[in-house]
């Protein structure tokens, strides 16, 4: 047996037996780890924050042969301001849902990117009073650029008239004359957005959108529970 300490985020809880929980933790420095919390159903369990979703912090946990247990935890937030707004807290569980499911398959460095992106994400939702819409955009066009799929317009230039698409017979952005007949084009305001341009005004809702389609082909991830409920408000 060993102790580590693992910077991670809190992304995924499920109750297990009478008083304990099973937590699934996005770390920096080991990937993806499920951990057994024991005893923090329990009223007053010290550690009950720690085996919630939302808690970013310094987690300390026991590690034997692979399977890890909780024994202590230093937070360094847990972004409680999206718990007051309906509307954020489901922008907040959307990210915390798709990082658990894109951390499966990725490697250690790839996780610890995702994590650091999900958690600025957080902080924006929770603090700068921005459009969730906006926060949940940015996500999407950092964890595609950060997987290899970067949205890449910079072939086709940005003279006045251009009209630019994402093509999803081929998967790629294209030139709107090679396009297939299952595409979304992207305005000339949009792709300035995309490519990292700040003040840019655009519909957020309809941006939003155009690049949540492009997220699940590029990924796979069809189904995002919390982003159901987000749609609904």
């Amino acid at each position: 047996m060993k102790e580590e300490k693992l910077n991670a985020l809190c992304v995924k809880v499920v109750d297990y037996k009478d008083s304990d929980r099973l937590i699934t933790l996005c770390t920096a420095e080991k990937g993806k780890i499920f951990v057994k919390a024991t005893g923090v159903k329990k009223p007053k369990a010290k550690l009950k924050f720690a085996a919630s979703p939302l808690c970013f912090g310094e987690y300390e946990v026991i590690e034997n042969n692979g399977r890890y247990t909780l024994k202590g935890c230093d937070m360094y937030d847990n972004f409680n301001a999206l718990v007051v707004d309906l509307k954020l807290y489901y922008a907040g569980f959307s990210v915390l849902e798709w990082l658990d499911k894109l951390s499966e398959t990725a490697d250690n460095d790839t996780v610890c990117d995702l994590t650091l992106i999900g958690t600025a994400t957080l902080k924006r939702l929770a603090y700068e009073e921005i459009n969730p819409d906006s926060g949940l955009s940015d996500f999407i066009i950092l964890t595609l650029k950060t997987l290899g799929y970067a949205l890449d317009f910079s072939t086709y230039g940005k003279e006045e008239g251009k009209r630019i698409c994402f093509d999803f017979t081929v998967g790629a952005v294209v030139d709107f004359s090679a396009r297939s007949m299952d595409y979304i084009e992207f305005s000339k305001r949009e792709i300035s957005l995309i490519e990292g341009e700040i003040g840019i005004d655009v519909e957020y809702a309809t941006l939003f959108d155009k690049l949540l389609k492009i997220f699940a082909y590029l990924t796979g991830i069809r189904k995002n529970y919390a982003l159901q409920e987000y749609y609904k408000l």
